[in-house]
């Protein structure tokens, strides 16, 4: 596939560099001052290098032995151990993720100048060719071959990290749910079952595209929305870049649309190890990562470009800044020296910075001036499931349904409130936008289809509501050039489940869920 990059901002560096004072009055320290290493498009040029040096790393990690945590394995594990999502430290504490990674592929590849690439999956929405070969493709015989080789393999040495946990880790443990050895591997590995080494992924070399859902998500009208707001942390009845504070990193509440979508329905669409918690046992994990934080690194240039805040400020930035990350490991096996989200909320932390791609324009239209966000919220009861359908009626604000000729028009978004069924990690669920009253088509290449979301991994703490957003912009806007929709005319948002996606082990039994409520408004 062609790729069409998006042109950059030709002082990127500089304003890395003023990036980085700014966050510094943000209290965040600075730990990083050697050359910035550029992390490159996968689908760009001069990467064959950063590629073979990745290969090797990976193999080098593989042949590390189960009780050293640069384990290929253990590296996962870190992700088993301790993973926000749902809340507002998901994207920092990925950021973190990938950079002692990252330093470990230096180490052991034995190439300092070494940097991840990312995978623009905007311009390429398939799993690239390079990971189908090798140690890139999970199901190569150097990865552990079953559920019980592993358990055989790996229980003894992780039970023994297990005993040596600080109170400080352990306290941890128990926010999640384990309160000792036992309930984390049981809880968290007895699906290993299902995954043999040919089931590492459900796409293939042959078929490597996304799943249409995921493909959809990707788009550059996506990344326009999740671009869009103008806050980290969202601020009651508006929508934000990052997804929802939390009391801890262990709490989910909602997502941003970056995670919702992109993250999440990319992670499902692969599936097999990337459909749950152990997914960094895919190589490819890493670059869909880098492009995740790529689009992190994007909008704090917009907002830079803008004069807007960056991150949470007063109280919530003492709160985000402070909380801690106790299991990460640096690039000789111990343990990290950086242990709180401060820590790494720069990109300066690793000292890097990205090649463009897709998105990266916005920083260069970006202008200081915008209308103010504008939102109408209802309520709803009406339980969803497998092709069942629950639906609200909503009048759009003026703001939306008469936007001002002068101005370029807002971009509409829908956020939808489910109780969630207590099978949710193989289900996706469709956004439908039509006019009040009218027949909706159900299918996600019909006219009504605004976009999809979908939980990730398998043990979702069902009992919670849940909340994503979903921008509707494209939808509204065909409607209404189809002549369906009138500016004044009040819309249907109908909420539908599919288990088409992710693995086949799902179900109608279990995955009804209960639409609490939507509201709509502009980013």
């Amino acid at each position: 596939m062609t790729n069409k990059l998006m042109p950059e901002s030709p002082s990127h560096r500089q304003v890395l560099k003023a990036g980085a004072a700014a966050l510094a009055a943000l209290h965040t320290p600075l730990a990083f001052a050697g050359p910035l290493h550029t992390r490159k498009n996968l689908q760009g040029r001069n990467v064959t290098r950063d590629l073979q040096n990745y290969k090797k790393a990976v193999a080098a990690m593989l042949k590390l032995p189960p009780t050293d945590p640069r384990n290929w394995y253990r590296n996962a594990l870190t992700h088993m151990f301790d993973c926000p999502h749902g809340n507002w430290w998901f994207l920092v504490w990925h950021r973190a993720y990938l950079g002692w990674f990252e330093q470990t592929c230096r180490t052991l590849c034995g190439d300092p100048t070494f940097a991840l690439p990312f995978w623009d999956w905007t311009a390429a929405p398939e799993v690239p060719g390079e990971f189908w070969n090798d140690v890139l493709d999970p199901s190569n015989s150097g990865f552990v071959s079953d559920g019980n080789t592993f358990d055989g393999a790996f229980r003894q040495p992780v039970r023994t990290y297990w005993d040596r946990l600080s109170p400080a880790q352990r306290r941890q443990m128990d926010a999640r749910g384990y309160g000792d050895f036992e309930a984390f591997w049981d809880g968290r590995f007895g699906v290993l079952s299902s995954f043999p080494r040919g089931g590492a992924r459900d796409l293939t070399a042959a078929a490597p595209q996304l799943g249409p859902r995921a493909a959809a998500a990707v788009r550059e009208q996506v990344l326009r929305d999740l671009l869009a707001p103008r806050d980290f942390v969202s601020r009651p009845g508006g929508t934000a870049f990052e997804s929802r504070r939390t009391p801890n990193h262990h709490s989910s509440r909602d997502q941003s649309v970056l995670e919702g979508q992109p993250h999440n329905l990319v992670h499902a669409s692969i599936s097999g190890f990337m459909g749950d918690f152990l997914s960094p046992v895919d190589p490819i994990f890493f670059l869909h990562h880098c492009n995740i934080d790529r689009l992190w690194d994007v909008w704090t240039r917009k907002q830079q470009a803008m004069g807007r805040p960056t991150g949470p400020s007063g109280e919530a930035w003492t709160a985000f800044s402070r909380e801690a990350f106790l299991f990460f490991h640096d690039s000789a096996g111990g343990p990290a020296r950086k242990k709180t989200a401060g820590d790494y909320f720069s990109v300066g932390n690793f000292g890097y910075d990205y090649e463009p791609g897709t998105g990266s324009d916005t920083v260069d239209r970006a202008s200081p001036v915008a209308a103010a966000p504008v939102a109408v919220s209802t309520s709803a009861s009406g339980t969803l499931g497998i092709r069942r359908a629950a639906t609200v009626a909503l009048r759009l604000p003026e703001a939306i349904a008469r936007p001002p000729l002068a101005a370029t028009p807002p971009r509409i978004f829908a956020r939808v409130t489910i109780a969630p069924p207590r099978v949710a990690g193989d289900v996706t669920y469709d956004v439908f936008v039509g006019p009040r009253g009218a027949p909706v088509d159900l299918q996600p290449d019909g006219p009504n289809y605004a976009g999809s979301f979908a939980f990730f991994g398998h043990d979702h703490h069902a009992s919670m509501p849940a909340t994503f957003t979903i921008g509707i912009t494209e939808a509204v806007n065909r409607l209404r050039a189809q002549g369906a929709l009138t500016e004044a005319q009040p819309v249907d948002v109908s909420v539908v489940a599919d288990a088409q996606l992710g693995l086949a082990r799902s179900t109608a039994a279990g995955t009804e869920g209960r639409l609490q409520s939507v509201s709509i408004g502009t980013f």
